[in-house]
Order: structure tokens, then C-alpha cells, then sequence
């Protein structure tokens, strides 16, 4: 994919499809009609991919272009291999999971009775020619073909799948990995099932599984999976006269990062906990593509080239652009947050200047101190103003969320595990709607990789283990302990700074009273015995600046308490600290992981399920913390 972009990329509409069914002499025993059930399953995966292309043109300004079918079939002889070569001829791509080693799975095949047709073994070879991608689950020198491998080949399928065709006569489960236990495994994950009985082969039957309403038909499935969340936010309406706001998913692809600097909150944030170089100034713009492009390149300088090509290939513009865009608008949204407690108490001095400057420095002086207020004052309520018209707040959770989604789909989808969908319950439930068009384009985005090609050998196998547990586990690590420690140290020194900042004032404020002011008991002595001191310029200054500080120290005060708790730094240390206990026993869990390809991929579902937990949590805490003026 193209590094060289004005916005972000639009995912391709594409559906899976998966197989399962009889082998070849199950359906010769059965007496199945092998040329009408060709017929039917032409026919089947045609309705398909017209409902597909249909549903896709509905929604140009969203996909990157046409459908994109892929058939997911292992190519055993019988129903894979039929449903395979119809799937080729209509143009579909075509996605090999397999078991062991070829030459091992090959040899298990049935032959054919003389004259049926061409041997599965050929036309095996013939249609893995075709493939787009191949997934060898084990390739170790100790692979064998039984009910578990078959099991593992059945799960792997079932979890690239969003419509499977399965060829079968309803019968249970003969053994592990057999058709009906597919089809069982498939209903419980709420997969629809588009089932043929091989003894009536000009029909089928659909089941949805779900009581979803829109999915109780197959042309409805194929729809509800591919239309976007097209709807505007909940509350947001056209005015008269003007254009309906865009949705958050159109308003997403339609994002063009423009320059710009930020990094005051940042900068802040650095300084009060005593970290004052370097300066975490930053360039907006695609300057902050550019960095999460060098980040995700990290991750990966380690890991096996075969691995990565596939990785940078499908996924490396998804995530340097969300997670680009979500650092730009945090950046602006806590910018626009810190900025008005950073300038409301610089606004309140200039006020007091302007009040008092005339004895201090003249009238000029003074009037130029109430212009600066007034510009002052007019920054911040441009920048709260601007901060809400381009909803800072709202796209730096929707894009940091996606960024962090596709950081895990890096590490999930090699091992087979697409990222489930979301469920979000209790006190995240009012995140649903918002969250739903992160999930839709990340699901659009798997649907699109199909298979991640590849050989899984006990080496491969060991290094793609050490990238999770030593890059993307670590460095969640190191970034929560980081995070912690200085969130800790920024609200103990506010803490102290606003506490101190209050008692300065209290002193300042009896000291007026005690020493200046017209019944002032100081003031009221001197000027009974005479002391040309309170008749002094010096005298007046001092009384001037002792008023000024004892206004301006408790707006102060209350500017740091506002950033304190706009922060709620403590929280968000308390929250890292908590990440990093959950992660650092699942790094080590990792890092003992046996190197097969099922436990593998349990260990990085662990990994998975802490982070995205961590994520939809975040969500709603700092939801609560939009931008506000003082």
C-alpha cells in the first residue's frame, strides 16, 4: 500500500467465505449429484458476491474500490475442492489453511473410483497453484495428520469466516475436526450457515444463528456486514442552513493532517516532574504519521522478513494513520485542555496591571496591560471554541482506539486469531454507539487480510514469540511504567504546589490587612507617629504589589487545582500501574509459551483481552474529561 497519502485509507469490502463438508467418498456413498451441486454452489457464491458488489457501490465515498471475495477452503478432496474451483471461475481469491506439511496432507487423500473425474491429488496441486494465500498451521519435522490437526484446521478456518457453506447430511460428528463438529462450532459462534444436504443438492437451507434482525436472511448478512455506521453522533443535527455534521467514520477518511505545533500540556507535565529536557515540542501534520511509521517499523526490525511482508503490507497504513492522528488530536485536545488554566491566571496579573499600572509604570503601560488581557482572554475562548467545532476530544478516544486495535491485530492475526468483536457491558455500554464505527473499520479490515500466509516451524514459531513478548508486550510495559511514575510525580508536586500557592496567599492576604489598607493597625501607627514611610513611593508600590499578589496568588492556586484535576493524573498512574502488573506475569507467560501454533495464539488472546480491556476502560475515563474553560 501506498506510504504517499493525503488522508487516511478506505478499506476494501470484502467477504469471507468459508467450506466445509464431505470428502469425496461420503458423497459417492451418499449418491450426491456432483454436477448439480457444482450448479448449486455456483449459484450460491454468485448471490453472494453480487449482494456484495451491490451493497458495496451503495457506499463509494467509504471502500477503496470493488468486493474482494476470498474462499476459505484446506482443499481436501470433495466439497473443498468443488467449492474452491466454482469460487476461482467467479473470481474469487482463494485462502489455504492447512494442517501439516503438503506432501503429508496429500497423501491422506481418497482416490477416486475410475472414471469420476480428475484425481483430488491433481486437482489439489491445480487450485493450490491458484492460491492467493497459504497457512501451514505446523510444519515441524513431527507433524501428523489426525483428529486434533483436523481440529486445529477446522478452528483456524472458522475464524476467518463470515458465511460458511457447508456441504453436509445433518449427521453428528464422527470424530474431532469432522463436519459436524464444525458446523456445531460454527453455530456457537453465532456464524451463518448456508447448509446443502449432499442427497438434495439443488437446494440449500440458511441459518442465521443470531437474532439479529437485519441477518435473518443471507443477502441480509452479506449487507449488515459490509454497510458502514454511516449515522452522525448521537445528538448531532443539521442546523438550518447548514450541512449535516459529518459521521465520525466519513469524518475520519476525510482527515487531512494539517500543520501545525503542539506539546504545552506535554511540556507542562515535564517540567513539573523535573524532566526538562528535551523539549516535547512537536510538529503536526504528516510529521506525525512519519514518527508512528518509524514506530511500527520498530516493532518489527527483529521479526522474520517473510513474516513482516504480509504484516507491512495489510496493515501498516492502518495503523500509522491512526495512530498519527490519534497523537495529533491528543495533542491538541489536552493542549486546548492545559492552555486556559496555563493563561487565565496570566490573564488575571494583566488585569491587575492594568488596574494599578498607572501608579506603577504609567497610563500607557497600563492601557497596553488591559489590551493584553482582552487578547489573552479572547486565545482562550478561541481555542475552547475551536477545540469543540473539531471535536478534539472525540477523535483523539475514536483514533487512539483504533490505533490500539490494529497494534493488536499485528501480533493476533499471524497466530489466526482476528480480533473479535467488542461487547461492551455495565459502565462501558454508553460507549457502544460511539465505538461502533472503530470496530466496523478495523472487522472491514480483517475481512480484507483473509489468511495470513505463512509456515509455522518450531523457528518461525519461536521468533514471532519473542516479537510479542519482547516488543509489543515490553514496550506496553515500559510505556505503563513510565507513565505511572510520572503521572505519580506531576500530581504529588501539584498537590504541593497548589496547597502552597493557597498558604503564600493566606500570608499575603493578613499582611494586607495587618500592614496596609486604612485601618491597617501598621499603617494606622506609622501614620500617628509621623514615619515619612507610608508616604513614601516605595511604600505605595509595596502596598500596590502586596494587593496584586494577594488577588492574583489564589486565581493561581485555583488554576494549578483546575489542571490537577482536569488531569486526574493520579488516576491515570494508578491505571498504568495497574497495566503493568496485569502485563508483566503475561510477558513472562509468553515467553514460556510452548511453540506450537494453538498455545501461541492462546497466550497472545490473553495478551490481547488486558490490552483491549485497558482500552474501552480508558475510554470511558476520559470521556468525562472533555474541554473546559476555567
Amino acid at each position: 500500500m501506498s506510504a504517499h497519502r493525503d488522508t487516511p485509507p478506505r478499506p476494501y469490502p470484502a467477504i469471507r467465505v468459508g467450506v466445509v463438508g464431505h470428502r469425496l467418498a461420503a458423497l459417492t456413498d451418499a449418491g450426491t449429484d456432483i454436477s448439480r451441486l457444482r450448479t448449486t454452489l455456483h449459484t450460491l457464491l454468485d448471490r453472494i458476491q453480487t449482494t456484495a458488489r451491490d451493497t458495496a457501490g451503495e457506499h463509494p465515498g467509504v471502500f477503496a474500490g470493488p468486493a474482494r471475495l476470498r474462499v476459505i477452503s484446506p482443499l481436501a478432496e470433495g466439497t473443498d475442492q468443488l467449492v474452491a474451483a466454482e469460487a476461482l471461475q467467479l473470481g474469487y481469491a482463494l485462502h489455504v489453511p492447512l494442517p501439516c506439511p503438503v506432501a503429508t496432507y496429500v497423501a491422506a487423500f481418497q482416490t477416486s473410483p475410475p472414471g469420476s473425474g480428475e484425481d483430488p491429488r491433481t486437482a489439489f496441486a491445480r487450485l493450490f497453484e491458484q492460491a492467493q494465500s497459504v497457512q501451514i498451521l505446523d510444519d515441524s519435522p513431527a507433524a501428523t495428520l489426525g483428529p486434533a490437526a483436523y481440529a486445529a484446521v477446522g478452528r483456524s478456518l472458522l475464524r476467518h469466516t463470515d458465511v460458511l457453506i457447508a456441504v453436509w447430511d445433518g449427521a453428528p460428528a464422527i470424530g474431532p475436526g469432522g463436519t459436524g463438529e464444525v458446523v456445531h462450532q460454527a453455530r456457537m459462534w453465532q456464524l451463518p450457515v448456508v447448509r446443502i444436504d449432499p442427497q438434495r443438492s439443488g437446494e440449500w437451507t440458511f441459518e442465521p444463528n443470531t437474532k439479529t434482525p437485519a441477518r435473518q436472511t443471507l443477502e441480509g448478512t452479506i449487507q449488515d456486514l459490509l454497510r458502514p455506521p454511516v449515522a452522525g453522533d448521537a445528538g448531532q443535527t443539521a442546523r438550518k442552513g447548514k450541512r449535516a455534521p459529518l459521521s465520525p467514520l466519513a469524518e475520519y477518511l476525510a482527515t487531512h493532517p494539517r500543520p501545525g505545533i503542539g506539546g504545552s500540556f506535554a511540556l507542562t507535565t515535564r517540567w513539573v516532574a523535573g524532566m526538562l529536557l528535551p523539549l516535547p515540542i512537536v510538529t503536526l501534520g504528516r510529521a506525525t504519521i512519519h514518527r508512528a511509521r518509524l514506530e511500527w517499523r520498530a516493532l518489527w526490525k527483529h521479526a522474520d522478513p517473510s513474516l513482516v511482508h504480509p504484516i507491512d503490507h495489510g496493515l501498516e497504513e492502518f495503523y500509522v494513520w491512526a495512530e498519527g492522528l490519534g497523537n495529533r488530536y491528543g495533542t491538541l485536545h489536552r493542549d486546548a485542555s492545559a492552555t486556559p488554566y496555563l493563561l487565565a491566571p496570566f490573564a488575571v496579573l494583566l488585569a491587575l496591571l492594568a488596574h494599578w499600572g498607572e501608579t506603577l509604570i504609567g497610563g500607557h503601560a497600563a492601557a497596553a496591560f488591559g489590551w493584553a488581557e482582552v487578547l489573552v482572554l479572547l486565545g482562550i475562548v478561541a481555542l475552547y471554541r475551536r477545540a469543540v467545532a473539531h471535536r478534539y476530544h472525540d477523535r483523539w478516544i475514536d483514533y487512539r482506539s483504533l490505533a490500539e486495535e490494529f497494534r493488536q491485530l499485528a501480533f493476533l492475526w499471524p497466530l489466526g486469531r482476528p480480533l473479535p468483536v467488542v461487547e461492551l457491558v455495565g459502565e462501558t455500554e454508553g460507549e457502544a454507539s460511539r465505538f461502533a464505527w472503530v470496530g466496523w473499520y478495523v472487522r472491514a479490515v480483517v475481512r480484507d487480510l483473509g489468511l495470513c500466509p505463512g509456515t509455522w516451524t518450531p523457528e518461525h514459531l519461536a521468533r514471532l514469540r519473542d516479537v510479542l513478548a519482547n516488543q509489543f508486550i515490553a514496550s506496553q510495559i515500559d510505556y505503563h511504567t513510565r507513565t505511572a511514575e510520572r503521572f505519580e510525580h506531576v500530581s504529588t508536586r501539584l498537590e504541593r504546589i497548589t496547597v502552597w500557592t493557597f498558604i503564600c496567599a493566606l500570608v499575603i492576604g493578613l499582611l494586607h490587612i495587618l500592614v496596609f489598607g486604612g485601618d491597617a493597625p501598621i499603617e494606622t501607627a506609622l501614620s500617628y507617629s509621623a514615619s515619612p514611610i507610608i508616604k513614601s513611593p516605595a511604600w505605595q508600590v509595596l502596598a500596590i504589589f502586596g494587593a496584586i499578589m494577594a488577588i492574583y496568588l489564589p486565581a493561581l492556586g485555583a488554576a494549578v487545582h483546575g489542571f490537577l484535576s482536569q488531569g486526574d493524573f493520579r488516576n491515570l498512574a494508578h491505571r498504568s500501574e495497574r497495566m503493568r502488573e496485569h502485563l508483566s506475569p503475561l510477558a513472562a507467560e509468553i515467553a514460556r509459551a510452548p511453540l506450537r501454533f494453538e498455545d501461541l495464539g492462546v497466550a497472545a488472546e490473553k495478551a490481547a483481552a488486558v490490552m483491549r480491556d485497558e482500552v474501552v476502560y480508558w475510554r470511558v475515563f476520559v470521556r468525562l474529561k472533555p474541554p473546559e474553560l476555567v
